[in-house]
């Protein structure tokens, strides 16, 4: 395997689709969830900030669009999506481009001269580049400052 990456939301997603319209099809993206899992964890009144239009008849690409002939608007007719919504935009991505997503939650990750080894529940992997595209939300710092538990994102379980 040359190319490991880990998280398949946008960012993991996004890659995947690159690398195939490059001819590249030696990696692996690796979800310990589900595609696009923390948008499906949203509230279900929250959507997406940014609108989606389908204004690639006048050459105008959505911004919430992961490839430039997609729209998630022209696929669901809105333009604020849901978490599921988005989620599901992702999902379809990922199977329209038949990306090798594989289930595993990476446990561990080692340097070791010029490769990356990935310990995960499954498998131990082998690749010299890595990719982390787990998102922000993924190992937060809960206490950056003072008063910052007053401020949480919703994506941040609430420990009490």
């Amino acid at each position: 395997m040359k190319l490991v990456i880990v998280g398949a939301g946008p960012s993991g997603i996004g890659l995947g689709i690159l690398l195939k319209k490059m001819n590249f099809e030696d990696f692996v993206i690796l979800e310990k969830e589900e595609i696009g899992a923390s948008f499906r964890k949203w509230p279900k009144e929250m959507k997406l900030i940014t609108p989606s239009f389908t204004g690639h008849g006048f050459g105008m690409l959505d911004l919430n669009a992961l490839t430039p002939e997609t729209s998630p608007a022209f696929t669901f007719g809105k333009e604020h999506l849901t978490g599921n919504e988005y989620a599901d935009y992702l999902q379809l991505l990922a199977h329209h481009y038949k990306l090798p997503i594989k289930k595993a939650y990476v446990d561990k990750v080692v340097k070791d001269n010029n490769k990356f080894l990935l310990y995960t529940d499954k498998q131990m992997i082998e690749a010299p580049f890595l990719v982390w595209a787990t998102g922000e939300y993924q190992t937060p710092n809960l206490k950056p400052f003072e008063g910052a538990e007053l401020a949480l994102h919703n994506s941040i379980p609430v420990i009490t």
